[in-house]
């Protein structure tokens, strides 16, 4: 009986001495374990420390800036600005007779952009908004037509919308430039149709370039060529525009260099 006690025993020890091991190795391992959480969140905290610290001086930087030069300030930003705002607001920068001052420089700006021939010559007629047509620029005595289809706001385009604005401005005045069986490929020179808008995501629909069924015009074509249509966007051709007239201002106009300035601004954060 004796042997078997002593065998127990000894097996009693082992035992506990294998969960002494195991108890003391646990622990070692959940030490470590805090250990090295402990070390990630210092190194997380003085991380963050240095980010914010960081963010803080460009903050700063950029506070200073705003005091010196009131960059963050533009007038603009106080109004509702949509598509018959930016037609009148671009329109009247064409117009030679506006009150800026500037005659007609601007609109030779974007005619030049449109590699319109001889556009110096002649009365070019600039008007917003005028028989649902956004912009519309005429030069009766070379018989030039620019249609704008503005889409600064994204807005879907109306049933025959381009159709009808081609078809009033440009075709009932032309209609041999344009036979129905033998339909020119790109649009004649003195003529333009632009779709303006924010970016290139946006192209016109099947429908605006459709004719209407109520037309009954025989000789109109059933739709308009997508090779007819210009698009251009306001970031990369308007910007562009605006960009070459202010550095054509007189060195003290600082009114309208600040207005074209806060513009383009305005537009540049159109999508």
């Amino acid at each position: 009986m004796s042997d078997y006690s002593s065998i127990f025993s000894r097996w009693n020890d082992l035992k506990i001495g294998e969960l002494d091991r195991r108890k003391h190795s646990l622990i070692d391992v959940f030490v470590n374990h805090i250990k090295f959480k402990t070390k990630l969140i210092q190194e997380s905290t003085t991380l963050n420390k240095n980010v914010n610290d960081k963010i803080k001086a460009i903050k700063e930087k950029a506070k200073a800036k705003n005091f010196e030069t009131s960059v963050d300030f533009n007038v603009l930003d106080y109004f509702s600005i949509n598509e018959p705002m930016h037609s009148f607001l671009l329109a009247d920068l064409l117009k030679s007779e506006s009150f800026h001052g500037q005659d007609n420089r601007f609109l030779h700006i974007f005619l030049a952009f449109l590699n319109i021939q001889d556009y110096q010559k002649g009365k070019w007629l600039v008007t917003a908004e005028k028989n649902n047509v956004d912009i519309l620029i005429e030069r009766k005595s070379e018989n030039n037509s620019i249609i704008i289809e503005n889409k600064s706001n994204n807005a879907t385009d109306q049933p025959n919308q381009l159709y009808r604005y081609w078809y009033y401005n440009v075709f009932l005045n032309n209609k041999r430039l344009f036979p129905k069986n033998n339909l020119p490929l790109t649009l004649p020179d003195n003529f333009r149709i632009i779709y303006l808008v924010p970016n290139d995501n946006k192209k016109p629909s099947e429908d605006t370039l459709t004719k209407p069924k109520e037309l009954e015009d025989e000789d109109a074509p059933d739709k308009l060529s997508r090779e007819w249509i210009t698009i251009w966007t306001f970031r990369q051709h308007i910007g562009r525009i605006i960009i070459q007239a202010i550095g054509l201002l007189q060195p003290n106009n600082h009114r309208l260099r600040e207005y074209l300035q806060q513009y383009l601004e305005t537009i540049t954060h159109l999508n």
